[in-house]
C-alpha cells in the first residue's frame, strides 16, 4: 500500500471521471505537498476550484443550502464531541500507560496521524460548528471548561 501511495499514479477514467473532476482529484492527490491544491490558500483554494462552481459556500456554511455531499448517517463513524481523545471501555488497559521522557524522545519526529482518528475528530467538530449555527476560527479560549484551538465569530 505505501509504494502505491509513494510511487503509483491514480488514474482517472474520463469515462467515469468528468475533466473538471479529474482535475481536482489529480489536484488534491499530489505527491508534492507545496504544490498539492489547497497548499498556498488552504480551504478557499480548493472551494475556488472549477468543481466546486455551483456551490455558493456562504449558503453552505449559512445552513441555507445543503453542502454537495453527505455521507449517509451509516457511513459515517462520528463520536460525540464529549468523547473525542478518550479511548473506549474495551481499551482500559491503555488507560494506565505512564508516558515518560524516554517516550517522548522516542516519538518526537514522528509526524504520522490515524486517519480514522484524525476523520472522526473533524467530523465531530464541523458537526459542532453546524450545531452552533456559525463556524469556529482559530485563536484561543476557554469553552464549557475546555481549552479549544478556536474562537467565535
Amino acid at each position: 500500500m505505501d509504494i502505491a501511495i509513494r510511487e503509483m499514479e491514480p488514474v482517472f477514467a474520463p469515462e467515469d471521471f468528468p475533466p473538471v473532476a479529474a482535475d481536482l482529484c489529480q489536484r488534491l492527490l499530489d505527491k508534492d505537498p507545496t504544490t498539492r491544491l489547497g497548499a498556498r490558500g488552504g480551504a478557499e483554494e480548493i472551494m475556488a476550484h472549477p468543481w466546486f462552481a455551483s456551490v455558493d459556500w456562504d449558503d453552505v456554511r449559512t445552513d441555507k443550502m445543503a453542502p454537495p455531499f453527505v455521507p449517509a448517517r451509516g457511513d459515517v463513524n462520528a463520536a460525540p464531541q464529549n468523547e473525542i481523545g478518550t479511548f473506549n471501555n474495551d481499551d482500559k488497559a491503555f488507560r494506565d500507560v505512564i508516558w515518560n521522557e524516554q517516550d517522548e524522545k522516542l516519538f518526537q519526529d514522528w509526524d504520522w496521524t490515524n486517519p480514522e482518528a484524525m476523520t472522526k475528530e473533524i467530523l465531530n467538530f464541523l458537526m459542532y460548528e453546524r450545531e452552533l449555527g456559525r463556524p469556529l476560527l482559530p485563536g484561543s479560549m476557554h469553552h464549557h471548561s475546555i481549552m479549544c484551538c478556536c474562537k467565535f465569530l
